[in-house]
């Protein structure tokens, strides 16, 4: 006995040792109690959580010699009772009257036709003759025909125990003839408590933390739990979680949620590096794409506002949720749908590491299409406002909100020129782009014109590229030599530089009528004359537009105040 492994070892012998499974026990233990026996069993649930072990349980129990007296009294006697011949007998499997069958390897009628034949012998020295048929999805469709009238109709002294991890296999004519019990996964507070007990018995010594994290990766299943515990317990004589995470190839909360913070943030260099940091190929590819899609879905629930996350600890819950903050549901979403979208190449490919490389960095230039319709939607109701404004110069107006645009470096004469000439353009969202730009200087080697952008965002640099003809005359009339643009991203220091409306003279004012309106996102506002109060934005959940505005734009949100 001591030379078997864990699962083997400490493998359920009466219904007491059963966890997790309560309803199911109380329900085969009641109709022992009560002497009602169904012909045939349907033992249904994932796998490792005691469908198996329950059947053994259960047909020790049927025949126990102890049966009798339990019927009289439960409280005293316990079945099985594992001193009886019969007990003894079925746990050293060779009890005479408990026939096991693997059904994944006797799948044909054959089987099934011995398995009739035998039922018409009477038990050799039990009460009843039990038939426990493992893996029973596996089962052809001719064996499962030729099983439906001895199942609908077995002999007295014949119970059938039919287990399997994939019901939805298992024909409806077979399950119409069934008492149905179902496993689910063991809890983790009840698998926690039992591995604990567990390790104690076997002088194993375990950090909580480290069997947190063998615990999600058991998915409630006991069997897979005690099989990573005895895989884990020869790496070190103590187990921590560094054991554990090298072991399952899977990183830290810590470091899921910087790889996390890179992709939100687009950093494909920083992501490479990340990479060399963690020793990527040392990595199980499996399990990180799996932990990407678990945080995903949490930083969703935090998004929405859900309290209890289910097999989170609350420490990780707190910083999920301050990255959370920082991102809208849109950008979340996009990177759940990538990975959704791509998992079943994921799981095909032999190169697992390198695709998952790819779609990373892919993630890292991915475009949110919902961010970007609010955007080129915004510019256009700009763009209209403008127009309007210039026409009512000494008129009162109506204003929302105003983005106090930085003023972008036109110390180039000809540069000043390429933007009075690119207004001329229909595509608003190029001339925001271009306006929103910082001209740095044009270098007379490369040929090239050097200019920075708030958000060095993969759609902004593709849509200058792709519209190369429309602006590369206007560019060349100014910039002769010219060939093209080299681009960076502004630094934080100029980010931080803005002009706010308090700041301007009186008479480059705009003046503005007080009135109601609807805005650019149906909301009915009142406006009024901006009184230069910057708004702190920070919050990406209070202010979402405002966030993404300032996200492509330069500037700062200003309070907007009725004037009295």
């Amino acid at each position: 006995m001591n030379n078997l492994n864990l699962a083997r070892k400490w493998r359920p012998k009466t219904f007491d040792e059963i966890i997790g499974q309560d309803i199911s026990v109380r329900m085969i233990k009641n109709s022992l109690y009560l002497n009602k026996l169904f012909p045939v069993y349907l033992f249904a649930g994932q796998r490792g959580c005691g469908k198996t072990s329950m059947a053994r349980v259960f047909a020790a129990a049927i025949n126990c010699h102890e049966l009798s007296e339990f019927r009289k009294n439960p409280k005293k006697y316990v079945i099985p009772c594992m001193h009886c011949d019969s007990c003894k007998n079925i746990r050293g499997g060779r009890h005479p009257d408990f026939i096991e069958m693997d059904a994944a390897s006797h799948t044909g009628v054959d089987s099934v036709r011995q398995i009739i034949e035998s039922c018409s012998y009477m038990p050799v020295s039990g009460g009843k003759k039990i038939y426990l048929i493992d893996e029973a999805h596996m089962l052809s469709k001719a064996a499962f025909n030729a099983f439906l009238k001895i199942l609908e109709e077995p002999p007295e002294s014949v119970v059938f125990i039919l287990a399997t991890t994939e019901m939805h296999k298992i024909p409806d004519t077979v399950r119409s003839r069934c008492f149905q019990a179902f496993f689910n996964p063991v809890g983790t507070v009840e698998l926690k408590k039992h591995l604990l007990d567990l390790c104690k018995k076997e002088d194993i010594v375990i950090d909580e933390d480290a069997l947190d994290l063998m615990l999600q990766e058991a998915e409630g299943s006991v069997r897979d739990a005690l099989n990573i515990l005895e895989r884990i317990r020869f790496l070190n004589e103590k187990i921590t979680k560094d054991v554990v995470l090298k072991a399952l190839g899977k990183i830290s909360d810590e470091q899921l949620l910087k790889l996390m913070q890179i992709l939100l943030e687009q950093k494909p260099k920083e992501l490479l590096q990340f990479f060399n940091e963690i020793k990527f190929f040392e990595m199980t590819p499996k399990n990180l794409w799996a932990m990407l899609v678990a945080v995903c879905r949490n930083l969703l629930w935090i998004k929405y506002e859900v309290e209890n996350i289910p097999n989170v600890q609350i420490d990780f819950i707190k910083n999920l949720k301050e990255l959370a903050g920082k991102y809208s549901i849109n950008r979340l979403n996009s990177i759940m749908q990538l990975l959704w979208s791509q998992e079943e190449l994921f799981l095909r490919t032999p190169n697992k590491h390198l695709f998952l490389e790819t779609v990373l960095l892919q993630i890292c230039q991915q475009v949110n299409v919902a961010d970007l319709d609010e955007l080129i939607r915004f510019c256009k109701e700009g763009e209209n406002l403008n127009k309007h404004e210039n026409k009512q110069d000494n008129k009162q107006n109506k204003v929302v909100s105003k983005v106090t645009a930085e003023q972008p470096q036109t110390t180039s004469k000809p540069w000043g020129q390429f933007l009075k000439d690119i207004e001329k353009v229909e595509d608003q969202l190029l001339i925001s782009i271009f306006k929103q730009a910082h001209f740095i200087k044009f270098d007379p080697n490369l040929k090239k014109i050097l200019i920075q952008l708030k958000s060095k965002n993969a759609f902004f640099v593709d849509k200058i590229n792709d519209t190369e003809s429309i602006w590369m005359p206007m560019l060349q009339v100014v910039f002769p030599n010219v060939i093209g643009f080299e681009i960076e991203e502004i630094s934080e220091e100029v980010k931080k530089k803005t002009e706010p409306v308090s700041n301007l003279n009186v008479s480059q004012k705009p003046a503005y009528k007080p009135q109601y309106q609807n805005n650019s996102f149906g909301r009915r506002t009142f406006s009024g004359e901006p009184r230069g109060e910057i708004v702190d934005v920070s919050d990406a959940t209070k202010w979402p537009t405002a966030n993404l505005l300032t996200k492509y734009f330069s500037g700062t949100i200003e309070k907007v105040c009725e004037k009295k």
